[in-house]
């Protein structure tokens, strides 16, 4: 395999010690890759013993002689703590990892959402499933839910590759340019919990993936939506009005962001952009479209009020002195965080109608 096909893999794998075929598996793997490794096992079993008995956490001396009473017992069990937990070969990097249970490890890297989270709605949280069309503002909203311990099934969607101007808004690198962003994302995912059950589209959205998007091969229970395709945004909405899906849209405009919620899932009767766009004039629109009649629509969708000055002016000149339309990675984020913030209101079950918010720091600073 090239080190550019490793690169683009888009899984790691993972060897499980409690079963026999993968510790041979594993020692082949060692041998016709010499991967970079990295032990985390005794540093995190380490903590998971500190997570388990909180009081030993301020006794340095108790804490040590206890640690290693617990080490004690795990070998017992499996003879070798190389032989315990989980090891993860990530091919993008070639790096193998040891890691905890997946239990274990997501008990560690979720320790200190407690008791901002309760262990109940932890799981709650966990268990929703996410689909994500259009990996820029989605990116951040994508790795916010899953740095949180949400989110564990999630799709990804965008047929797009990372370009040098994408640098100054998403998180990625030089060395990630002309990778697919569903790649990338679903890679820097993985890094942070290699159990992730992630299903990719590196392909646009349409009429004709878009039932299977939500139902296949499982239902998710929210869509984000933070791509630009206007007529494939009304026909989203009306497909998750017929199955009760909530959909979140974050605008970034400048410094600032808008966020659409429309409670489909409360409410099948809520209007598209819960009634600021017509949709037969939308369905009607011709196939291909120039920019400035794009750029109208979507000015109508978003309130021309809410639109910055810069941003009015910086559009007109798109085509002409502007390759593209102007981003910012603060109003990304932003977009990013409140999108992941909604979502978990709706996977809590907490009170949230179908509205719309507009945060400009501007007015608040």
């Amino acid at each position: 395999m090239t080190i550019r096909a490793k690169q683009e893999e888009k899984k790691p794998r993972l060897y499980f010690m409690s079963r026999t075929e993968h510790v041979a598996l594993l020692e082949k793997l060692k041998k016709e890759e010499n991967p970079h490794i990295v032990d985390a096992y005794q540093s995190l079993l380490e903590e998971l013993c500190v997570i388990q008995h909180p009081e030993l956490k301020e006794q340095k001396f108790k804490r040590e002689g206890e640690v290693q009473a617990y080490f004690k017992k795990r070998k017992e069990k499996s003879g070798d703590l190389t032989q315990d937990g989980v090891w993860v070969y990530y091919p993008w990097k070639n790096t193998l990892v040891h890691s905890l249970s997946e239990e274990e490890y997501f008990t560690v890297r979720t320790a200190r959402n407690r008791n901002l989270v309760t262990r109940e709605e932890q799981e709650k949280l966990r268990s929703f499933k996410i689909g994500i069309v259009g990996l820029s503002v989605g990116q951040a909203s994508a790795l916010t839910l899953v740095t949180s311990g949400m989110c564990d099934q999630m799709k990804l969607m965008d047929p797009d590759v990372i370009e040098a101007s994408n640098l100054n808004r998403i998180h990625a690198s030089l060395d990630s340019v002309g990778f697919y962003k569903a790649t990338y994302v679903a890679q820097k995912i993985y890094e942070l919990n290699p159990f992730a059950k992630l299903e990719l589209y590196p392909v646009p959205l349409t009429e004709e993936n878009l039932e299977a998007f939500f139902l296949r091969p499982y239902n998710v229970d929210a869509v984000i939506d933070a791509f630009d395709d206007i007529k494939m945004k009304i026909k989203l909405r009306v497909k998750a009005r017929e199955f009760g899906i909530p959909v979140v849209m974050a605008t970034d405009l400048g410094d600032g962001a808008i966020i659409d919620i429309e409670r489909y899932d409360v409410n099948k009767a809520t209007k598209i952009f819960n009634g600021r766009v017509d949709e037969k004039e939308i369905e009607n629109l011709p196939p291909k479209m120039k920019y400035e009649d794009i750029a109208q629509i979507a000015m109508k969708m978003i309130g021309p009020e809410n639109v910055p000055q810069r941003m009015v002016e910086s559009l007109k000149l798109v085509g002409k002195e502007l390759a593209g339309h102007p981003q910012l990675a603060l109003a990304s984020f932003l977009g990013g965080a409140i999108m992941a913030y909604t979502i978990k209101r709706i996977a809590l079950g907490k009170e949230l109608s179908s509205e719309r918010l507009y945060i400009q720091f501007e007015k608040l600073l």
